[in-house]
């Protein structure tokens, strides 16, 4: 494993350590209020589409890229992105670069999954450069273990008990203290290519892979088996998402699932279903569920309904890769090619 010092690029300005400035920040108490914040530095004029006012800002701005795969919030208010370009940290004003140091003849550029601890850790997943830790100011590649490095990082999520689950092209690697523990076919995986993985409050860790869902409880993967009605669904694909009133919700392609009621599925359609495929779901502070498409933009799902943002002006685009909504209510949406959208 190696470790180097972690350093940024703010804009234009050149070279800087992004630790001193934020220790600085947190000693003026300094929180960012992203939803708050006026647009300016690069982004486009806000537009208004029904009640949401609108702000994007693209490579023109600052981001790496205008591809934005991953959003997360950190403790102390920022927003952290991954693009297919590299990774940058957002204060509601800028965005700071932060390059992961070159592995080889690889370039961890591709991030494809953001996940903070309680010690307040970033991990990130690349596509092809394997997981790197960011921690108190250094940054280092994590060895998984059977040239896992290699493999493309899917999901990451944190267990109940400050184990680190971590999905890629090749298994499910669990990482608990020292303690590093593979899970592949032979242990009953579905299939070694994850796609996501989500810690219960319970405990359980759901997994989805390419060839169905599995659960991991009191030390064994048991297979999670469902039927869908919708000729459109697959098991490919899909995702887990525990939302905070104890719904586990699955979702793939045209479907969104509530695993809690068992065979009852809730539908949304539009004609041609390779149009659309559910990419990403969060949920807002009034329990509604926010859902990010390929086709079709954004939905809102609540009291057993569908809705859809109207959002039709040619440079947001419709294909949302990941969606966010932060801790003072604002939206973010990481777009396929229309960079990232408030």
């Amino acid at each position: 494993m190696s470790s180097e010092r972690l350093t940024a690029r703010a804009g234009q300005n050149g070279p800087s350590e992004i630790w001193p400035w934020l220790k600085c920040a947190r000693a003026w108490g300094f929180v960012i209020a992203l939803a708050l914040t006026p647009s300016r530095g690069g982004a486009s004029p806000d537009s208004r589409l029904g009640d949401f006012a609108i702000t994007q800002w693209t490579r023109e701005s600052g981001l790496p890229d205008n591809s934005v795969t991953c959003l997360t919030q950190t403790h102390d208010g920022f927003l952290w992105l991954g693009t297919a370009s590299g990774l940058a940290r957002f204060d509601g004003l800028k965005f700071t670069l932060v390059d992961l140091p070159r592995q080889g003849n690889r370039l961890a550029k591709e991030i494809t999954a953001l996940y903070q601890d309680s010690r307040e850790r970033m991990w990130v997943g690349t596509r092809s450069a394997g997981l790197w830790c960011l921690e108190a100011g250094s940054v280092h590649q994590v060895n998984l273990g059977r040239n896992f490095d290699s493999c493309a990082v899917t999901c990451i999520a944190g267990g109940t008990n400050g184990e680190l689950w971590v999905g890629n092209t090749g298994g499910l690697t669990r990482l608990s203290g020292t303690n590093l523990t593979l899970l592949t076919v032979a242990d009953g995986l579905p299939s070694e290519v994850v796609s996501s993985v989500q810690v219960s409050a319970s405990g359980t860790v759901w997994i989805t892979t390419r060839k169905g869902m599995c659960q991991f409880e009191n030390g064994r993967l048991t297979p999670l088996e469902f039927q869908t009605e919708n000729p459109g669904g697959s098991p490919e694909m899909i995702g887990i998402y525990d939302d905070q009133r104890g719904n586990l919700w699955a979702f793939g392609d045209t479907y969104l699932v509530n695993l809690n009621d068992g065979k009852r599925f809730n539908y949304f359609r539009s004609g041609d279903t390779t149009s659309l495929r559910i990419w990403s779901l969060c949920e807002g502070r009034d329990g509604k569920l926010w859902i990010g498409t390929s086709g079709q933009g954004v939905l809102s799902f609540s009291d057993g309904r569908f809705s859809r943002l109207a959002l039709r002006e040619a440079i947001l685009g419709s294909d949302v890769q990941a969606i966010y909504e932060d801790t003072g209510g604002s939206l973010w949406l990481g777009t396929f090619s229309g960079g990232l959208v408030r």
